[in-house]
């Protein structure tokens, strides 16, 4: 994985900067240099660039932190009994729920009051539309 990262990261700077790495053939090099002027490629950049931007979408994190064993342990003192797999599950699936609509809600809030605040002209709306989760 960290290999996987590190030559993303490579491949990145090499495509902004605009010149081959000495590792990449002159034949291949062309191939990517091509590859990356297709406007295919760039519409997909750019879907791709708003949507790590985003704080709505499926791909937003929030769970948190929480280790599974922590979570095994809650369990255990919820239940005050040893449990399934099946409840543990279920349980992890409710949390993630109650967490996750508690961010929707938060976000909503905020989305709102920074509209209400443009709506009456404010010339400096709030800028937070992205809520600290209630596990954070």
């Amino acid at each position: 994985m960290r290999a996987a990262k590190r030559l993303r990261e490579i491949m990145h700077g090499i495509r902004n900067k605009g010149a081959p790495h000495g590792w990449i053939r002159e034949d291949l090099w062309a191939r990517l240099f091509e590859f990356w002027q297709q406007e295919d490629f760039k519409k997909l950049k750019q879907v791709n660039k708003r949507n790590r931007a985003s704080s709505t979408g499926g791909s937003l994190h929030t769970g948190g932190s929480t280790t599974y064993e922590a979570t095994r342990e809650r369990m255990s003192e919820v239940f005050a009994r040893t449990h399934t797999r099946r409840e543990d599950r279920e349980w992890v699936d409710k949390r993630s729920s109650d967490v996750n609509d508690a961010y929707e809600a938060e976000l909503k809030r905020l989305q709102d009051e920074r509209q209400a605040a443009i709506d009456v002209g404010d010339p400096a709306p709030p800028q937070s539309t992205r809520p600290r989760c209630g596990h954070e």
